[in-house]
């Protein structure tokens, strides 16, 4: 069996700072943007609704508080997460917070994997 390589895009890059710095360059200035909170392992998550609304309320502090109140959106305990919409400003204080995994925008173009050309042909299926 031969295998070929094939050229692949590159890959996003998902941390943080890209996540949020990508978000920053779509939206106008005080726009409210979806994401998706994921906090870090060790939390408890019976803990997490009231951990959200604290990390929430200190990021939308430190983002200046001008901006419109974040709202959380639904807190999935399995994955634990919770949707949020904020400013770019409070998301890039609240990404900075040790409690917090990762980021990942609500939306996300192109996740479904791609076909794979087949060297077979057809008549061999």
């Amino acid at each position: 069996m031969r295998l070929s390589m094939i050229d692949h895009p590159a890959r996003p890059d998902w941390s943080k700072d890209a996540v949020v710095q990508r978000l920053a360059k779509s939206a106008r200035p005080g726009q409210l943007v979806q994401v998706q909170v994921f906090v870090q392992d060790d939390i408890v998550a019976e803990r997490l609704p009231d951990l959200a609304q604290k990390l929430v309320s200190e990021a939308h502090k430190a983002g200046g508080g001008s901006a419109p109140t974040p709202s959380i959106g639904r807190i999935s305990p399995l994955s634990k997460s919770f949707a949020l919409t904020a400013d770019v400003a409070t998301i890039s204080a609240f990404a900075g917070q040790p409690e917090v995994k990762t980021i990942l925008p609500a939306e996300i173009e192109d996740i479904y994997p791609k076909p794979r050309p087949s060297s077979r042909p057809a008549s061999d299926w």
